[in-house]
Order: C-alpha cells, then sequence, then structure tokens
C-alpha cells in the first residue's frame, strides 16, 4: 500500500490530523481540463481533419478515456515539458552548476518549458517547489539507481507500455491518451483528481516532429509536479512529488483518408514510461540528493560543452572528457571509459554519440617499377581523405579535436597528427604526386583507421556500438618506401622474384 494512503488512513482511526510537512507556498486555480475544442484545434493544427476527429466523436473518445480512471487525491502544481534529447543534460547538471540556479532557470537550462495550463494548483513563490531537486531525482538513469541501489530507502515506482495497434486516426489518439495515461496513473498509486489527470492529457499532443510528412510522431518528457493535502492556510502539504513522463506517438500515414473497408489501418505505435516519486519529509529529498554521488562518481570525467544563448539557456551539450580522441590498436569493448575517449557527435533523440577509432593500418595506393628504366616516372592519384561514407555524420561545428597515433606494421613505423573538427562531415579528394628517378622503385602507402559508433543510452544506462557505422577513416598522412610492407614470407617471395 502507498505510505501515504497508509498514513492517512491511521490518522483517520486514530481521530487525529494528518501530518503536513512539506513546506509550500501555492495558491489555488481551475484546472483547465481538456476542452473538446482544444483537441480539435489540436488536431486541426497538424493536419488532421475527418470523420474519425470530429467533435462529436472526440468527445465520446475522451469520455471513454476518463471513465477509466478512479478518483484520485493529488493535484497538479506546475506541468512542463522538455525533450528526451535535452534530457542528457540533467547528469551533468548536479552539484555547482545546477545549484547556481533557482528552480526556473535550472528547468529551462534543460530545455524544460512550463506549460500553459494550470493545474489544482499553481506555484506562488520561485525559490520553493522543490522542483530542481525533484527534477535531479527524477530523471531516469539517476531514478533507476535509487530504485536499483537503495530498496527499501527510495520509494519511486515506475511503469512501463509499450503497444502497437492498427485502427482509424481518432481511434489511434484515444489508445495513445488511454496507454499514455494508464501508465502514469499506474506509479501513482494514491491516484490523480481527474481535473488535473485531463489537464496533464491535454498536453500530450504537439507538432510533428517526423522527418516524413506522411507520419505523425510526437517524442516528449511530460513533468508533473503533484500535492497531496495541500492546506493553503499553513502553507504547507501532505506531500509534494513529481511524475516524469517519457512518451512517444508514431501514427504512419497518420492522413490517409481511405476507406479502410478491408479493415487494415495504419499502424501505430505507442510506448510509455512513467516515474513517480513523493516525499512527506524534506530531509528525505536531500537524502536521496546525496545517495546520487554514487551515481556521479561513475561519470565524473564526462564534462559537458555549453554553449549558452542571450537567457543563458543552453542550447547544445555534448560529453567531452578532453581535448584529444585515442587511437586503439582493436576495437576496444563497449563501456563507459571506451565512450570519454571518443569523438562526440551530435546527439540524436534520447541518446548520446561518440566516434571510436581503431586498428591503423597502411593502404598501399600506389607503386612506380624504374627499375629496368633511365627515367624518372611521376605518377598522380585522386585519393579520398576523411570518413569514406559520410552518410549520418554528425560531427558539432563547435568540436574540435587532436588524434596523434602510430601506425606500426611489419617494422615500418609513420607518425599521424590530424585536427578532427565538423570538416570532416564531408570526405574531401586530394591528388596524390610522387616521383621515382631511374632504376629505382618505390610503394606509396596512405594511413587509415577503422571507425565506428558508440551510443549512450541514459534511460538503461548502457553503452553499445552501432554496427552499422562501422567505416574506413583516410587519414592525410602518406608514406613511401623502398619495399612493400608485407609479412616476412611475402617479403622473402618478394625479394626472390626480385633477383630472377
Amino acid at each position: 500500500m502507498d505510505e501515504e494512503i497508509l498514513m492517512e488512513e491511521l490518522a483517520a482511526i486514530k481521530g487525529m490530523p494528518v501530518r503536513r510537512n512539506m513546506h509550500i507556498k501555492l495558491k489555488q486555480a481551475v484546472p483547465s481540463g481538456y476542452p473538446t475544442e482544444k483537441l480539435k484545434s489540436q488536431l486541426s493544427a497538424v493536419g488532421l481533419n475527418c470523420e474519425e476527429t470530429s467533435e462529436e466523436r472526440l468527445k465520446e473518445y475522451k469520455e471513454e478515456v476518463l471513465r477509466d480512471f478512479p478518483e484520485g487525491n493529488r493535484q497538479a502544481f506546475y506541468i512542463a515539458k522538455g525533450t528526451p534529447k535535452r534530457s542528457l543534460l540533467y547528469s551533468n547538471m548536479t552539484g555547482v552548476d545546477g545549484k547556481k540556479r533557482n528552480d526556473v532557470d535550472y528547468l529551462r537550462a534543460l530545455g524544460i518549458e512550463e506549460e500553459e495550463v494550470n493545474g489544482s494548483w499553481i506555484i506562488d513563490d520561485d525559490a520553493s517547489g522543490y522542483r530542481g531537486d525533484l527534477c535531479y531525482i527524477s530523471y531516469a538513469p539517476h531514478f533507476d539507481y535509487l530504485r536499483d541501489n537503495f530498496k527499501g530507502i527510495f520509494s519511486g515506482s515506475y511503469a512501463g507500455e509499450n503497444k502497437e495497434i492498427n485502427e482509424p486516426t481518432g481511434a489511434a489518439i484515444r489508445d495513445s491518451f488511454k496507454t499514455i495515461a494508464m501508465t502514469a496513473c499506474a506509479t501513482v498509486k494514491s491516484g490523480l483528481q481527474k481535473p488535473d489527470l485531463e489537464t496533464i492529457v491535454s498536453t500530450i499532443l504537439g507538432d510533428n516532429t517526423s522527418e516524413n510528412p506522411k507520419d505523425y510522431v510526437q517524442d516528449d518528457v511530460l513533468y508533473t509536479y503533484l500535492v497531496n493535502g495541500y492546506d493553503p492556510e499553513t502553507e504547507t502539504a501532505i506531500s509534494v512529488g513529481v511524475l516524469a513522463l517519457k512518451y512517444s506517438i508514431c501514427i504512419e500515414n497518420y492522413e490517409d483518408k481511405s476507406d479502410h473497408k478491408d479493415g487494415r489501418y495504419n499502424e501505430a505505435i505507442i510506448q510509455a514510461e512513467a516515474r513517480f516519486v513523493s516525499y512527506s519529509k524534506e530531509e528525505d529529498i536531500k537524502r536521496d540528493v546525496k545517495n546520487l554521488a554514487g551515481f556521479q562518481n561513475r561519470i565524473t570525467d564526462m564534462e559537458v560543452f555549453q554553449d549558452m544563448d542571450e537567457e543563458g539557456g543552453m542550447i547544445e551539450a555534448i560529453p567531452i572528457v578532453k581535448k584529444k580522441v585515442t587511437v586503439y590498436t582493436n576495437q576496444p569493448p563497449a563501456n563507459e571509459k571506451t565512450f570519454k575517449t571518443g569523438m562526440p557527435l551530435a546527439g540524436v533523440g534520447d541518446y548520446a554519440e561518440t566516434m571510436i577509432f581503431f586498428c591503423p593500418d597502411f593502404e598501399n595506393v600506389g607503386y612506380i617499377d624504374n627499375l629496368q628504366s633511365g627515367v624518372t616516372t611521376t605518377y598522380s592519384r585522386s585519393v579520398t581523405v576523411g570518413f569514406e561514407n559520410t552518410a549520418g555524420l554528425s560531427i558539432s561545428a563547435e568540436i574540435s579535436m587532436e588524434m596523434d597515433f602510430v601506425i606500426a606494421k611489419y617494422g615500418v613505423k609513420m607518425g599521424v597528427n590530424m585536427s578532427l573538427t565538423s570538416a570532416w562531415n564531408q570526405s574531401q579528394t586530394e591528388t596524390l604526386t610522387f616521383e621515382v628517378g631511374p632504376g629505382e622503385e618505390a610503394y606509396l602507402y596512405q594511413g587509415k583507421l577503422r571507425s565506428i559508433v558508440l551510443r549512450y543510452n541514459p534511460s538503461n544506462n548502457m553503452f553499445e556500438y552501432i554496427n552499422s557505422t562501422l567505416n574506413s577513416f583516410h587519414s592525410d598522412a602518406v608514406k613511401t618506401t623502398r619495399e612493400p610492407i608485407v609479412d616476412q614470407k611475402t617479403k622473402e617471395v618478394w625479394q626472390e622474384m626480385k633477383k630472377q
């Protein structure tokens, strides 16, 4: 049973008032709810105007969604929305950076903006509300770390849902609301008051973020700050908490107006993750923040590159450990240590990515045999410098990193020093020219590396290689040799052939 429900029930049995230890200053408001005309307007804004999205049908859908949820105790006092990409900043915003800001600035720096809706209460004091600490605790890797490592101490609850449906657009919207709301309510044991739940649902739909205009894609993180048993006279509450709801909606060919007489509709994929934690004592919040030091120790060296706009908001954040990329002899294991030694790439969705370089080698790009000639021979060849495949490659314009490595093969060595910048987002073609005099021969080699993207997923704190990104990187360093760079056995054969 929920600890707060038990506390309230025990107080009722004993005929005693429930303790209110959480000090917060709120003022009462009228919940915005979810007027049908607002839903209609949201759908029209993304081009959905059909029978399935008529006001009459949408009213039915909304009533159907809300009918399944029991009346709860908790009320919303602050609703904000961010993006999964921005959430990568969280683990770097603790301590010095995070504590220098008030709650509003702190959330804004993370790309989290307040929604233009009201719950049952609105915050009346920017300095209170516990939003900064609650936001920090509810960040998925932090939340999961506390849940996994402090069982019996950390009171947070989690629920997840992944659903695939084939229905008309309107029904897909209904099921999206229902799936996301059900996931949220599964974590809040004492429930939400329906006007507040309705308001929360009204913020789910947003601008279409799909690169394919035929599809509808929504990918957001919704933060709802909740209060239980607030007394405006004493400015105290039984508890204060946060519901962090990460969700995505993808509806293929969402504007398709065909009659679907065969019973087949466009596929919709709905994913939702809800994390909820509530506190009845401020010292418990401080305890969990302190306990996250263990998580922070694992990412101590993961610095953040910060580009600040005029208002102090963070535009971009890329985990950068140092200004030098490590080149490995072989592909290293996919872990945090390796991640820190790569070249940062522009973030994609929920993930952070770095480019890992390994396996330095020589590539033969030319040979001139003048052993039986009395003239000087000149040889020219166009070669690629940079990545062999640049599709999907995205090095930030602000990135500039050094790469030093030595190619050593069969007794031949060559040192290479390069700068890695956004210029390498496009490969380049250069012309190599070398001359060989009479009675001489020479081999021309270009230094090359292998590369692969290593991805960090903050939702599960896992690192993995994206095998489809395996690539070749051709350096701008070349070397000429009198003999081929081959193994000893092959060299012996070559020398014997040369004698003959």
